[in-house]
């Protein structure tokens, strides 16, 4: 990408794109997608937003607005949004969905988070849908500043996982500003 205030300065920042093949056949896991979390209004109407042929990143009436930096401070409402695909869960005996989150500190190795697996519950499930929509807020009240890797398994109860990773810094809490 290449951005530009205008004039004959400009920046340019390199990321490679990878597009894992998908069938529909089998289970994966999309790429994650960091931002700010939105509850969203009950009268907030989904057809403004498909008529501007946006697909909004919604779980459970909560939008997720992609970042493009991701750095939050402790009382951001940053979250993650990304989508398991079952085919299972169109049949007649859906599997489970599971999912475990973990942020490391970059520098030093060291686990700060760790959640422990979690189901998937039949809030975030459609029947007859094998795309699950999740979205979860990240604990950034527990970080103090720095430069984390955010680790997310999602599988099935038959046994069938993918990771995704992602890095995001925290601004950290201050001895003046932090509960608890």
């Amino acid at each position: 990408m290449v951005f530009s205030a205008g004039g004959e300065n400009f920046g340019k920042i390199e990321k490679p794109l990878v597009i894992e093949p998908y069938d529909g056949k089998q289970f994966a896991v999309s790429g994650m997608a960091l931002g700010e979390l939105h509850q969203m209004a009950h009268d907030e109407s989904m057809d403004a937003v498909l008529i501007e042929d946006k697909v909004p990143l919604i779980a459970l009436g909560v939008q997720i607005i992609p970042s493009g930096q991701y750095t939050f401070k402790p009382t951001d409402p940053a979250g993650l949004y990304l989508e398991a695909y079952e085919p299972g869960l169109t049949g007649e005996n859906p599997p489970k969905l599971m999912m475990a989150l973990k942020i490391t500190d970059r520098k030093s190795g060291e686990q700060k988070i760790a959640s422990g697996t979690m189901e998937i519950g039949a809030a975030y499930i459609h029947k007859g849908n094998p795309t699950v929509p999740i979205i979860l807020k990240l604990p950034l009240k527990d970080l103090p500043a720095g430069s984390y890797h955010l680790d997310v398994a999602c599988g099935d109860s038959t046994g069938k996982q993918m990771n995704r990773q992602g890095r995001f810094r925290s601004r950290g809490y201050s001895a003046c500003c932090r509960v608890g």
